[in-house]
């Protein structure tokens, strides 16, 4: 089930089972993986990590071995369980011991600006005041969405008339021209079952974030928008691509951790507050580096059968 292919004969070739373990278990075999080291990769269904333990039944690695495969959601979900609990004490300092002295100054330097005394030196000085009172008044805002988690409605969403009046609103927001963000659907009849404020939130920092990041870097805007089922589960999902540079390699194992970020003047909460909202309605947010270039964010909705059933 976790490599997508139950039901399988014996003897059916490890690359045809699955070439992302194939190409795991040769690399340990080569030696160039430590021996008892953990890896891991995504499930079939992109909605969990799987992570491999290897066991050589003999001294040497090319000799019979087994293989333990574990969904490592569980043990991913401790730790950022623990990381909310650290954020969420620190949210209640940062509600009254940052925001209303950062609204302040912020204030202050609004009034100071419409002085007609004011100089290009003095101007620049302003400039830098009312730029990083703004990114604080970021960090704060997002660092409180988390308290979010608790207030979760789900409701049945179509996502052919939601993402069509998503990218209105977006395009409309950010006066992006048409053809900037397009949708493409493998079907229309997909309907899910998540909070709508959390999936417009979502969708909203997923889209922004390739706007900022990767479009503008790749020589001009272009985000797409797309929606279907996996292949094998048959649970619906909504991808957001870009045809940016990607994320480094080594960036991706912290992408959606607190405070993690690769670039300058991102606070590095987006992708782990879309994360934690994903995974309140029991979906899942997860990254795949796209064919040929760019990043690919998948929001992998709760199985229909199972929105009835409480976790």
């Amino acid at each position: 089930e976790l490599l997508g292919a139950p039901g399988r004969e014996p003897g059916t070739p490890l690359q045809e089972l699955s070439p992302a373990l194939q190409r795991i278990l040769s690399n340990w075999r080569r030696g160039e993986a430590g021996p008892e080291s953990t890896l891991g990769f995504n499930s079939a269904s992109r909605s969990a990590s799987i992570s491999i333990n290897f066991a050589p039944l003999e001294d040497d690695r090319r000799g019979p071995l087994l293989m333990f495969l574990e969904d490592a959601s569980l043990i991913a979900e401790k730790v950022r369980q623990t990381k909310l609990v650290a954020l969420g004490r620190l949210s209640a300092s940062i509600a009254h011991e940052i925001r209303n002295p950062v609204g302040a100054l912020s204030h202050a330097g609004q009034l100071l600006q419409e002085s007609p005394s004011i100089g290009d030196s003095e101007q620049r000085l302003l400039d830098i005041i009312n730029i990083n009172s703004r990114r604080v008044s970021e960090i704060v805002e997002n660092v409180m969405q988390l308290s979010r988690r608790d207030r979760t409605r789900a409701e049945s969403i179509a996502l052919d008339a939601w993402a069509t009046d998503f990218v209105r609103e977006f395009c409309s927001t950010l006066e992006l021209h048409e053809g900037q963000i397009v949708i493409q659907a493998e079907r229309e009849d997909i309907d899910v079952r998540m909070d709508p404020g959390h999936l417009h939130q979502v969708c909203w920092n997923l889209c922004e974030n390739a706007l900022k990041y990767a479009s503008e870097a790749a020589g001009g805007i272009c985000v797409e928008i797309s929606y279907g089922r996996m292949p094998g589960s048959q649970r619906p999902f909504l991808a957001v691509s870009d045809r940016g540079p990607g994320i480094d390699e080594e960036m991706r194992d912290r992408l959606f951790e607190p405070f993690a970020t690769g670039r300058s003047g991102g606070t590095g909460l987006g992708l782990f507050i879309s994360r934690e909202l994903c995974e309140c309605n029991r979906a899942s947010l997860v990254y795949e580096p796209g064919e040929g270039g760019g990043s690919i964010f998948r929001i992998v909705f709760s199985d229909p059968a199972r929105w009835g059933r409480r976790p």
